[in-house]
């Protein structure tokens, strides 16, 4: 089956792989918490002492509820970073010496000559960004597009010509400011879906299940465990904001107001 057909599998599967775990997470709280939610989903502010207390201890449970969540939405934005990366480095063919992100990747076996992979990537993080309970996604996705915008400021202080690699980058910060972006599976026919196309996706299916289950079980043997953001490479030099969103608002010009609403404060206090 072709990399485009198998594109089309993965995708039809992802809310499989992806949409159930963050939403049951943070609705077995609010199922045992009904009080806590207020008319628009959210914690309703403490009231009384008593309430305070409770409220208190319903917030906490609740933070430990959304941990795993976060931390999924941080795994899957890191894996589509590492395979820009790759992307990145076939594309540049030696010519720029780019440093690499400190992304751990224990699993090595979706490298590939094959662009596919990296668009079957962006599905996943669009389809986990959708999935993420919406506390845990407004906390996150602040954080996430000014990663993208430290990524994307080293290929503008050396200088790097526009390529493909940008048009991704340009994606990935859309994917979370926008919540979708224009996948290139959705200008090709539509194969049929066969036996075989089930076959091949469904170690994806597990790979995604496996990550979860580990993930949730990390957190809960660890009531104090925090999610963490992947470290992502930046630019060595001084107008890191103005480096990074230059270069991403050039293959993306609707992008521009959201990336110049960040707050260059942050890059000098990280």
């Amino acid at each position: 089956m072709s990399r485009s057909n198998q594109s089309h599998g993965v995708s039809d599967a992802l809310n499989q792989t992806y949409g159930r775990y963050s939403l049951s997470q943070d609705e077995a709280f609010y199922e045992a918490n009904p009080s806590s939610r207020g008319r628009d989903g959210r914690v309703e502010p403490a009231r009384t002492s008593s309430y305070s207390m409770r409220s208190g201890q319903g917030s906490s449970q609740l933070q430990e509820q959304l941990q795993p969540s976060k931390q999924m939405l941080s795994t899957v934005y890191g894996n589509t970073i590492s395979m820009l990366e790759e992307f990145e480095s076939r594309e540049q063919q030696g010519r720029h010496r780019l440093p690499k992100s400190h992304i751990p990747t224990p699993d090595q076996s979706w490298k590939t000559n094959e662009d596919s992979v990296l668009e079957t990537q962006l599905m996943c993080l669009e389809t986990q960004r959708k999935s993420c309970p919406n506390d845990a996604r407004n906390e996150l996705l602040d954080d996430l597009k000014r990663k993208t915008i430290h990524w994307a400021s080293v290929r503008e202080e050396n200088n790097c010509p526009r390529q493909q690699t940008d048009k991704y980058a340009a994606k990935i910060y859309e994917i979370l400011d926008k919540g979708k972006t224009d996948h290139a599976f959705n200008h090709r026919p539509r194969p049929v879906i066969t036996e075989r196309t089930i076959r091949e996706t469904m170690p994806h299916i597990m790979r995604g299940k496996h990550d979860q289950m580990e993930l949730d079980r990390q957190f809960r043997d660890d009531r104090n465990r925090m999610s963490r953001t992947p470290a992502v490479r930046r630019a060595t030099g001084r107008n890191v904001v103005k480096l990074g969103s230059s270069r991403i608002g050039k293959e993306n010009p609707h992008l521009q107001f959201s990336l110049d609403a960040q707050d260059d404060g942050y890059f000098d206090n990280k």
